[in-house]
């Protein structure tokens, strides 16, 4: 496929493939009068035991700004606004949510439909050290040094990694990429994206056509897709897929899931 004048590749915001949540419109409503759980973060993931059908409310030591899960918005619905965040299983659900507050400090949560007594309320406390120790730890780290942390599957110290499940976030007939990984840190996103041509001639990597809110960097390890394989041995060399590395800011705006992405050609 040859490439048209002013093609583009439009991913607005990776996360917002990922994130089954939206900020609230309105002030948070407090559930009905209940037990709340006090849970002090240590830096481990905190166990949040949900009900099928019910809402379970989770605030936390500041106001959050984002939330970012691999878990599927057919199985849960999320919501924030100010400190709170609002949990509710459509379906039996287990995976973890990292909610991001305004100092780029987050609370991973483990999420379970399986536990008994589960939780209408649940609120975190926290001494504020592991956010200066996060802060700390990666104040040296750049974008390019986040990619080849990614590329070699590290996990620098400060970042935390969130496992995905191939999930697709684009395909056009030619290219379809897929989520493998993100990686949190106070100052950034990273992302793993795994490229693969659906087609039978050779395409680029869409490493140049690639415009990102907050871009930092971007990179890959091929220039060229071959074309769809033909026989076993084409397949187990994998020539038509290449991993994508990219690196976003982490106050880059998350657009409405509708924005996600857009592939947009003019005329040659």
């Amino acid at each position: 496929m040859k490439p048209r004048r002013c093609h583009r590749l439009l991913v607005s915001l990776l996360v917002a493939s990922v994130v089954g949540s939206v900020p609230c419109g309105q002030a948070a409503e407090s559930l009905p009068a209940t037990t709340t759980r006090l849970v002090e973060y240590a830096g481990k993931p905190v166990r949040v035991r949900l009900h099928v059908g019910k809402t379970t409310q989770v605030e936390v030591p500041e106001a959050v700004v984002d939330m970012v899960t691999m878990i599927e918005a057919a199985h849960l619905t999320l919501s924030y606004t100010g400190h709170f965040v609002q949990l509710h299983a459509l379906t039996d659900v287990e995976g973890e949510v990292f909610v991001i507050t305004t100092s780029g400090a987050s609370y991973p949560l483990a999420l379970t439909t399986s536990a008994p007594q589960p939780d209408a309320a649940l609120r975190i406390v926290a001494t504020g050290t592991r956010a200066k120790k996060r802060h700390r730890a990666t104040q040296a780290l750049t974008a390019v040094g986040l990619i080849r942390a990614m590329a070699r599957a590290e996990v620098p110290p400060g970042v935390e990694h969130l496992a995905a499940k191939g999930q697709q976030i684009y395909q056009d007939g030619t290219l379809r990429l897929t989520l493998q990984a993100a990686y949190l840190s106070p100052q950034m996103r990273g992302y793993i994206l795994q490229a693969e041509n659906l087609t039978g001639v050779s395409v680029p990597v869409p490493i140049e056509e690639l415009e990102i809110p907050g871009l930092l960097a971007v990179g890959s390890f091929t220039h060229v897709l071959y074309p769809q394989p033909r026989s076993v041995e084409e397949r187990l060399a994998g020539a038509y897929q290449s991993l994508v590395y990219v690196v976003v800011r982490r106050d880059a705006a998350t657009p409405a899931p509708a924005e996600v992405l857009q592939r947009t050609t003019s005329a040659p």
